[in-house]
């Protein structure tokens, strides 16, 4: 397989003191976007649009400056998410366009030319992505028929790291919730609705969708709607979750006693969806309120900031220091990279 090319759009970059705009000549949306470790940069993947019925999906590599390094053309499929391979080496999954049957397969962000075989396997939606130990996972379930068990996607790679094989394990008695993997443990965070108010459940599984352990508090928690576990340790157990206009946290003991209940952030248009990201010393949170509109919520032990999308616009966590902003659909004609104002 041939490695690919450098791509012929003109993406250009505008500095400011909150972060960098990136523009072209065409609309354009972030699809997925991934820190590079090994490699000391970030590397974007973009659509962007050539006409009412073609596309182009590019990465974009940019140091730790901001600046960008290359820009490479993906040949072989759309809509990609980048997956970490055991020897932490980034490749990506994709829809494929080049194939026989249309279906996923994954290969090698570069170094292609050692790829002889493209593996396609049912295309699933995952509802997230996230690495546990040196594997990587997707995370499914059906939101139209919740009765059927959430699912884990687990990426297969061989004693060469080569990908060889993604294989689905039900999680039984499991139909959806937020996925964290906390002190190398992988958690999820789901609710069921009493007449008191919701009840938090969090499943410990492991790598194989085993169920390894069931918690529950010893109260239901009113009006609240989506949770995601934020903390965990020996005596406590802490989460972050949405309830009416605003967001919370509460803290309960291992016996499930509530032992602290805290908002921390106060709105005035009720939050309909919310998508939680929860790293070791930071947390946020993007929800669309009653208005249809965009935000990102950001909070670490010292500061809370909120940031509000322009109209069209979504936006999304890269880390601690920057958040994404880029636009719905194929609306957009800019990506920006912006301080999230945590320290």
């Amino acid at each position: 397989m041939t490695e690919l090319i450098q791509s012929d759009i003109n993406y250009r970059i505008t500095k400011n003191n909150d972060g960098i705009i990136i523009e072209c000549d065409k609309p354009m949306h972030l699809e997925d976007k991934i820190i590079d470790t090994e490699n000391d940069c970030f590397i974007l993947a973009v659509k962007t649009d050539v006409n009412n019925h073609k596309y182009y999906v590019d990465y974009v590599y940019l140091n730790q400056e901001l600046n960008i390094i290359r820009v490479l053309r993906e040949d072989r499929g759309v809509l990609p998410k980048f997956i970490i391979a055991p020897d932490n080496r980034i490749w990506v999954r994709l829809s494929s366009t080049q194939t026989e049957k249309n279906g996923e397969i994954v290969l090698p962000l570069e170094k292609r030319c050692n790829v002889t075989k493209e593996i396609i396997k049912r295309d699933i939606g995952f509802w997230d992505y996230f690495r546990l130990g040196n594997k990587f996972y997707g995370f499914e379930y059906d939101v139209f028929n919740l009765k059927k068990p959430a699912q884990l996607g687990i990426y297969e790679f061989g004693k060469n790291n080569q990908y060889k094989n993604r294989k689905m394990k039900k999680l039984e008695g499991i139909h959806y919730g937020n996925i964290c993997v906390l002190q190398g443990h992988c958690y999820i965070t789901a609710s069921q609705s009493t007449d008191e108010g919701e009840r938090i459940l969090v499943y410990e599984a492991d790598g194989e969708a085993n169920i390894l352990n069931v918690w529950s508090p010893k109260i239901s928690i009113e009006k609240a709607n989506g949770f995601c576990l934020m903390l965990l340790d020996e005596i406590q157990y802490k989460f972050l979750f949405v309830c009416g206009n605003d967001i919370e946290t509460a803290m309960f003991d291992i016996e499930g006693n509530l032992i602290q209940r805290e908002k921390i952030f106060e709105g005035d248009k009720k939050i309909y969806t919310a998508d939680f990201t929860v790293a070791k010393d930071f947390a946020a949170v993007f929800f669309v309120n009653e208005g249809g509109e965009n935000n990102l919520f950001v909070t670490d032990s010292n500061e809370k900031k909120l940031y509000k999308a322009e109209t069209d616009m979504t936006v999304c966590i890269l880390n601690k220091e920057y958040m994404i902003e880029s636009g719905t659909g194929m609306k957009g004609t800019y990506i920006k990279i912006i301080r999230t104002g945590l320290r």
